[in-house]
């Protein structure tokens, strides 16, 4: 029995040492974002993200999405979408949101918060919700820098939130364009 106790334990360890360091993450020479030591690149959260790291284990995970503003203002245009959605944090926030409130089911949305991160404006909201039958909690940030807007997207199960809420701050609050 000694001998199967030894290796959870030193694992237990190791997990519990590791929650306390950070990791700064740089993608493409666009940003840099520092995340809890604790979290693991993957492939699978988002097609379209250009971060997705998460822990299984913990269940909490993060995407970082960017789009070009020279891009939006092309597809806001060409849908005839730019009296309802201008180019800028706004609009391209108002857009963001519409979309991704039509896809889960909501069950409490958080004041916007409108704040500068290094400089650069941001908009975030802290949202719970059902998806898939599973109550989750959302911290999601936009951003706008030079020439790109970006979408930090943090999530946990809505029991976790309290645990991780502050680190999913710290993580959209570390997020610096290059």
């Amino acid at each position: 029995m000694k001998k199967t106790f030894l290796p959870f334990l030193v694992c237990g360890l190791w997990v519990g040492c590791q929650s306390d360091q950070t990791q700064e993450v740089i993608v493409e020479h666009m940003y840099a974002v520092s995340l809890p030591g604790y979290l693991s690149e993957t492939n699978d959260l988002n097609e379209d993200a250009s971060l997705q790291y998460q822990n299984l284990w913990k269940e909490f995970y993060v995407i970082i999405i960017h789009d070009l503003k020279s891009e939006m203002e092309e597809i806001l245009e060409e849908h005839e979408l730019l009296e309802i959605y201008p180019n800028d944090l706004e609009g391209y926030s108002s857009l963001i949101w519409d979309g991704f409130e039509e896809d889960i089911d909501i069950q409490n949305i958080a004041d916007t918060v409108d704040d500068r991160i290094h400089g650069m404006p941001v908009k975030y909201r802290k949202i719970n919700a059902v998806v898939e039958g599973l109550d989750v909690f959302y911290y999601f940030a936009i951003i706008e820098g030079k020439e790109r807007f970006y979408q930090i997207l943090a999530w946990t199960m809505t029991e976790k939130q309290k645990e991780y809420e502050e680190e999913m701050k710290r993580m959209i609050y570390s997020f610096k364009e290059l």
